[in-house]
């Protein structure tokens, strides 16, 4: 994708606007990629071009990656695992650099694997860390994920005794 670049403002007006349209962006891209009813096809037109060449993917099970390597995981965990996401907060966080930051989701994904028996309710956090583009097309992608971490909190067995 293109360079990088600094916020254009540093106005607190325009900083607000900036943020409360990365929290749109950043809450659509979550709910494509944590609804895994979703199309393999509607995941490349809108959540691909959000993602960096140089991307970095880490769960508790798993780190490393590229482009390549995010687009195969995602279309796989799409055709694996049958999840849907509440998100409970999400919050952007614009570093000190002018060009880089930081996005926290806060959420339940509800495993619906075996959904007549039970949905498993997941706690998640997911971190998102981006960089802001020089694009000036409103159509193309305004930042780019260069990392992408999922943290869930796995209780399963204790859930099923008790």
């Amino acid at each position: 994708m293109s360079e990088s670049l600094g916020f254009r403002s540093k106005s607190p007006s325009n900083q607000a606007r900036l943020i409360s349209q990365l929290e749109r962006q950043f809450t659509n891209i979550t709910q494509l990629l944590y609804t895994t009813s979703v199309p393999g096809a509607l995941l490349e037109r809108q959540v691909l071009p959000y993602i960096a060449n140089d991307i970095i993917f880490k769960d508790p099970w798993q780190e490393g990656g590229n482009k390549q390597l995010y687009r195969i995981g995602m279309k796989g965990f799409h055709n694996m695992f049958y999840f849907t996401f509440d998100t409970f907060q999400l919050n952007i966080k614009l570093n000190d650099d002018g060009m880089t930051g930081r996005c926290i989701v806060d959420g339940i994904m509800n495993l619906q694997q075996f959904s007549w028996i039970y949905t498993y309710p997941l706690r998640s956090i997911f971190v998102y860390e981006f960089r802001l583009l020089n694009s000036q097309n409103p159509d193309e992608p305004q930042f780019e994920i260069f990392r992408h971490e999922e943290m869930w909190f796995v209780d399963i067995i204790e859930n099923f005794l008790v």
